[in-house]
């Protein structure tokens, strides 16, 4: 076996004495544990802005850079979850393995039968280890391990391993646990109310036909996902994917859209919350706003929420039982006069009654609203599946799962009560069922409201709070910095007690009126526009797509279905002069922000030239590669190293001896795109993106232009011409 040291940072930690080199391996191996369990917190954390990851992670790594105390002490279970992560760490020579074994059993207790993976990653069962332990100690190896630990102990062993399970689902599964979860919420709730007005068959019809729109829309953004390389890599969020393929234009305006969502969203959910649980416990809604609030208080106080992707699944799969339990204990209850109901079309006079439209658009697309939250389950899955097939098809499917949940749900509730009833209800469906229904239904309510609205409310207040936070001067004292933050989601829970106080809080009418303003933009007409852009612009081409998306007609005719609805909304529906005002000005906004879009080059084609090198701990890889319009496009590349050179031609190349290259020439023939993005980036173990520094030369007809990319910038975008003849790469 070798006796090489192995390295980690550039510093050799194995010299010294064997415990004491082993205790700097360990220190190393808790470090990325414990960066790593980080960023499984919050892989769904979509209150996260960029900004405040990138700060997040930057001071992690400084706490680990200077040998502080972790940000995130990892247990016993951390270690054997991630030990595959940190195994390149694990020195080859037997008594440093040995060493380093001691080491763990001095500080944590754990069974032989716990720790498969370490054991694998430690070389445990390697007999040239075991004989060093011995030597080292004078004792068997098999003393590390404890002969039993406590129950609490076998518990977090075993949560562990069912986490660890969740989170290494085959990619398809994970797509589609996470889209179904995500997007089955507190929403659901109101859509029996909203349905009543037309009643429960037409409102079926309703529903279908608005979730087949909103699958080909989600589809279409997750396409846009896939093709884009700053959603794939580093901490990317959905703003940032609006501003690579819509521009300043999209940017603009999806800011403040997100914003009035967020806070929207958080009133909406303190009433359906308040009312709800008022309502079954008796207990003043006014009290359990206060409640919510104080939560909220102490979750932000703490900054952290631990949304991992296994506590989001569990989350959502109790939640989604609750509510097919729900629906079942309802059927019995059926009656057939309320299933038979239909709405009058005439009355007072009337040809046709808008009122009954009121809430319907607005709250079946707040149900059916996943589309910001596609990325978090894109940087998940698109790791394990870099074509996109499986992020594609696990949306799709999850999305007609979620017509047939809201189905059942729908047939069960608004056929066990009449509709009278439901339309005068202010607060949530939960009430009017556990009237109806009693027994456990009482109890059920409880846990789906606290799980499936509860806990987003906590969400939304983070967005509020690092939405405010950013704009602080990062030098402000902390205490300070938490008081401003906190303002808001302190004058919005003052906002819900006066409309308690007063009984003017409704649930169903501020998503139904939410929906209808802000939906068709962000649900509709933004992912079809960034299905186009990504299409001629995009970084990457996914193994699977639907063409007849990228249709002009079809992205026409979705454009303007979801525009079409806020003005008819605007103009027709909605009777309230204020309403018609913002649903009429949105309307205008978005075809201004479409003008400004597409004239500034949102659909202007680009080639796109990246050089990726993927590392690990011993080894590094790199690739070459060039898409045009969305498409491989085969090129000529000549790398030049100290004393040879090499030619390659293909679509894409892996580059021989990556370490040695000093320079790289790249020509390819002629094409359409009037724009060139070049992109040198490096992949981190942990699957982020960091700059190349290198020199670019552009050789455009009898001209260059020298361009510089350093740490702070791996990729630039420029004008191409019909006179460009090849790009110069000097690595640096």
């Amino acid at each position: 076996m070798s006796n090489e040291p192995s390295f980690f940072g550039g510093l050799d930690i194995l010299d010294g004495m064997p415990l004491r080199r082993a205790g700097t391996i360990l220190y190393a191996i808790e470090g990325r544990t414990a960066q790593l369990v980080a960023q499984s917190r919050q892989a769904l954390a979509s209150y996260l802005t960029e900004k405040t990851a990138a700060e997040k992670e930057q001071a992690f790594l400084s706490a680990i850079a200077h040998g502080r105390d972790l940000p995130v002490q990892p247990t016993i279970q951390d270690i054997e979850r991630f030990a595959p992560e940190w195994a390149s760490l694990v020195p080859s020579d037997d008594r440093q393995r040995a060493a380093l074994a001691k080491k763990f059993a001095d500080k944590y207790r754990f069974r032989r039968q716990d720790v498969p993976a370490m054991r694998k990653a430690l070389g445990l069962e390697i007999s040239g280890v075991k004989q060093a332990y011995e030597r080292l100690f004078q004792k068997p190896i098999d003393t590390i391990y404890a002969s039993s630990i406590s129950i609490s102990e076998k518990i977090r062993w075993l949560t562990s391993r069912l986490a660890n399970s969740l989170e290494r689902m085959p990619p398809f599964w994970t797509a589609y646990s996470l889209t179904l979860t995500e997007t089955v919420g507190g929403s659901v709730l109101a859509l029996p109310i909203a349905l009543a007005g037309v009643g429960p068959i037409p409102g079926l019809v309703l529903l279908f036909i608005l979730g087949l729109v909103n699958i080909l829309t989600i589809l279409g953004i997750v396409e846009a996902i896939t093709r884009n390389g700053n959603m794939r890599y580093g901490t990317a969020y959905f703003g940032r994917l609006v501003g690579d393929y819509l521009g300043k234009p999209g940017s603009i305006i999806l800011v403040p859209a997100l914003l009035i969502l967020n806070i929207t969203t958080l009133i909406a959910f303190y009433i359906g919350i308040s009312i709800s649980l008022a309502d079954i416990t008796r207990i003043s809604p006014l009290l359990w706003s206060a409640l919510l609030f104080l939560l909220a208080v102490y979750f932000l106080r703490r900054e952290s929420l631990n949304a991992t992707v296994a506590s989001a699944l569990v989350i959502g799969m109790i939640d989604i039982l609750i509510l097919i339990i729900l629906s079942l204990l309802a059927f019995p209850q059926i009656q057939s006069v309320n299933l038979q109901y239909v709405s009058p079309l005439f009355k007072g006079g009337q040809l046709f009654n808008p009122k009954i439209l009121e809430l319907i658009f607005g709250v079946v697309l707040f149900a059916y609203f996943g589309h910001t939250s596609a990325g978090n389950a894109a940087k998940v899955v698109l790791r394990r599946d870099p074509g996109g097939s499986s992020l594609i098809w696990g949306n799709m499917m999850a999305l007609v799962t979620a017509i047939a949940l809201y189905s059942l749900w729908v047939i069960a509730v608004n056929g066990a009560i009449p509709s009278i009833v439901l339309i005068n209800e202010t607060g949530t469906a939960l009430s009017p069922l556990a009237i109806k229904v009693g027994g456990v239904v009482p109890i059920l309510g409880i846990i789906y409201v606290i799980l499936a609205m509860g806990i987003g409310t906590i969400h939304m207040s983070y967005g509020l709070y690092y939405q405010v936070r950013e704009v602080l001067p990062s030098n402000a004292n902390k205490t300070t910095q938490f008081m401003v933050s906190i303002t808001p989601i302190l004058l919005l829970f003052m906002a819900v007690e006066w409309m308690l106080f007063t009984g003017r809080e409704s649930f169903s009418w501020l998503l139904g009126v939410l929906g209808v303003i802000l939906l068709p933009l962000l649900g509709g007409i933004f992912p079809m526009l960034m299905l186009a852009a990504s299409r001629h612009k995009g970084d990457y081409t996914p193994k699977l797509s639907f063409g007849f998306l990228g249709n002009p007609l079809v992205l026409t005719i979705i454009y303007l279905f979801y525009l079409g609805s806020v003005f008819v909304y605007g103009i027709f529906i909605w009777s309230d002069p204020a309403q018609r005002f913002i649903a009429i000005g949105v309307g205008l906004v978005v075809l201004v922000v479409t003008y400004l879009v597409v004239r500034q080059g949102a659909f202007v084609s680009r080639v796109v030239i990246e050089l990726k090198v993927e590392t690990s701990d011993t080894s590094e890889q790199a690739t070459l590669k060039i898409v045009d319009a969305g498409r491989p496009l085969a090129g000529t590349f000549r790398f030049v190293y100290a004393n040879e050179e090499r030619s390659a031609n293909g679509v894409e190349i892996e580059i021989p001896a990556y370490r040695q290259l000093r320079n790289i020439f790249i020509e390819f023939p002629p094409v359409s795109s009037k724009e060139m993005k070049v992109w040198l980036h490096r992949i981190t173990p942990d699957g982020n993106s960091e700059p190349i520094s290198a020199a670019l030369c552009v050789k455009d007809g009898g001209t260059e232009k020298a361009i510089q990319l350093d740490s702070n910038s791996n990729q630039v975008i420029m004008p191409l011409t019909f006179q460009f003849n090849g790009l110069e790469i000097t690595l640096l």
